[in-house]
């Protein structure tokens, strides 16, 4: 009993196991390939066992966004209620810079789900924690996040005490890009205060930064800038300068350049530019005021019609983001542009329209509403999915302990009951049940997803498993059945790796075509491949993999 008890103990502590040893991965892939390590704690999520593991899996979320964003611009990875439990473990056990990073991101999450006044008190809470940590870095981050809120609000003195702030943290911990990037921040506030001389003072600091690491990116930032501030002193052909050498210089992001030359050259009359240089501005960070723009060209050469339909695109983006997003850069543009007078405009163009408009809203915060519950239920069942097979597999191993005490006191004629084989049936039928949920949750991981849509419908286009995609297979097989595992690996250790993969295969009962395709292999070789694991597993014809490894452990019943 005491080692059925240590063995049950050991067991349960697998999941946990496994989701930590998925989370050293990530941290160690975490500034190499972020995508990857998304990935990987996409996997780790369903092994998670206790706040601890849930509470490091948020933080490393976290830090893989942060990641991601100095790539592209991502999409929140987790809700505020799951940062709240995070921030409530971390609280309690987590030292000061932990609770720190923490609080930066549920005060994001908190400012996309448009609660400013709570995301600047957790900015507030992490600032202290991560100032008496000596955390310098992460002190100038939070105090650039709430600088952007201060902004957004039209708060200029205290978002310039913000980025001030920033500033002098990443000078004390010597970060230069991130001191470059908030004197670039710094800047837009003296430029909206029109204290022009001293935007470009700051800004030439910043280029100096920017220049001593040679990072051509925030260079680019920086001197994109430059253009703004004499845009904004009407000096357009600086301004047309600066943002020409901003593009050239990163390669990366040139959306943002391309926008301020449409910009530019639409106030110079120079439409066919302006239009050329909208036309290259289109991307991810331009795409909610792109509309609007198109709007003031069409306009300008009095094509009423396309006026109309820009104008109608830009508004039902302003109302679509503030509703559903709240994205800064939207409220950014309506500060810059009227919109009572947009909307007024509109009215004169064509007022039957806005019921379109109104109408679409309707269906999108609808088919929004349906979509988040939907995810909500499907999250749910899983979640009920793994208790019931956590109940089980206790169940199973209860009821086959107390079998096997039973079967020593028991006589050869009693072993043969009705009784008794009716309770060898019922944990036989348990043991069935229990290896089919696990199997279940296999296949909701996202390389079980991947296998199940591969295997309903091949095309051209279909991109087989790869290496990593194998590989979180096999680590899954390996967690929720271990004891297959172990038979697979002996089985196969003398023969080829296609031979294990086939064996993995076909616990989803696929077709050859689909074991095929999935293998890289032709029909005929999975059929014989399938022969030689029949010989070593001594299988009959009419037996399948699948069954001998779905009906493995019945012995021990």
């Amino acid at each position: 009993m005491v080692i059925f008890l240590f063995v049950a103990v050991c067991c349960s502590c697998t999941g946990s196991y496994e989701a930590s040893r998925l989370m050293d991965e990530v941290e160690s892939l975490l500034a190499v390939n972020p995508d990857s390590s998304q990935s990987l704690l996409d996997d780790a999520e369903f092994l998670i066992r206790g706040d601890k593991d849930f509470a490091r899996w948020c933080l490393l979320s976290g830090k893989t966004e942060d990641e991601i964003r100095k790539i592209r611009k991502p999409k929140p990875l987790l809700s505020v209620s799951q940062w709240l439990r995070a921030e409530a473990y971390y609280d309690k056990r987590g030292t000061p810079e932990e609770k720190a990073h923490i609080k930066m991101y549920l005060g994001r999450a908190l400012c996309d789900g448009g609660h400013y006044d709570e995301a600047v008190a957790v900015y507030k809470e992490g600032l202290n924690l991560a100032r008496k940590a000596k955390a310098y870095t992460l002190s100038g981050y939070l105090c650039s996040l709430m600088g952007n809120l201060y902004l957004d609000k039209d708060l200029m003195t205290e978002a310039a005490e913000k980025y001030e702030e920033a500033v002098a943290f990443h000078r004390q911990g010597g970060n230069l890009r991130s001191r470059a990037l908030a004197l670039s921040s710094l800047s837009f506030c003296h430029v909206l205060n029109r204290q022009y001389d001293t935007a470009l003072s700051v800004l030439r600091q910043a280029k100096v930064y920017a220049d001593t690491i040679q990072d051509f990116e925030t260079a680019s930032i920086i001197i994109n800038c430059f253009g703004l501030v004499y845009e904004y002193m009407e000096n357009l052909e600086l301004a047309e300068s600066y943002y020409l050498q901003s593009i050239e210089m990163d390669k990366k992001d040139q959306s943002t350049g391309y926008y301020n030359l449409s910009i530019l050259f639409t106030q110079k009359g120079d439409l066919v530019k302006a239009r050329y240089y909208l036309d290259k501005a289109v991307s991810d960070q331009t795409i909610d005021v792109i509309p609007y723009q198109r709007y003031l060209i069409e306009k300008s050469e009095n094509n009423m019609d396309s006026a109309l339909f820009y104008l109608e695109q830009y508004q039902m983006v302003l109302d679509s983001v503030s509703k559903e997003q709240n994205k800064i850069h939207v409220y950014e543009v309506e500060k810059k542009y009227d919109k009572s007078q947009l909307v007024n405009e509109r009215n004169r163009l064509q007022i039957h329209l806005l019921r379109i408009v109104v109408a679409g809203l309707i269906l999108l915060i609808v088919f929004t509403a349906a979509f988040f519950r939907y995810r909500h239920y499907k999250n749910r069942l899983l979640r009920d999915k793994q208790n019931a097979v956590a109940e089980k597999e206790s169940e199973y191993r209860v009821l086959l302990a107390r079998l096997r005490e039973k079967e020593h006191l028991l006589s050869e004629k009693e072993k043969q009951s009705k009784k008794y084989m009716q309770q060898k049936q019922a944990l036989k039928n348990l043991r069935l049940s229990l290896f089919d949920g696990k199997l279940e949750l296999i296949k909701q991981s996202s390389v079980g997803r991947k296998i199940v849509d591969i295997s309903k419908r091949i095309t051209a286009k279909t991109v087989p498993l790869n290496d990593r995609d194998w590989s979180s297979l096999e680590k899954l097989i390996k967690t929720f059945y271990p004891d297959i595992y172990a038979l697979i690996s002996e089985a196969t250790a003398n023969s080829s790796d296609d031979s294990s993969k086939l064996c993995y295969l076909s616990l989803f009962g696929l077709r050859t075509k689909e074991e095929a395709f999935l293998l890289g292999k032709s029909d005929q070789a999975i059929r014989q491949n399938r022969t030689r694991l029949r010989k070593l597993f001594n299988l009959e014809s009419d037996h399948d993999l699948r069954s001998r490894f779905r009906s493995y452990g019945e012995s021990v019943i």
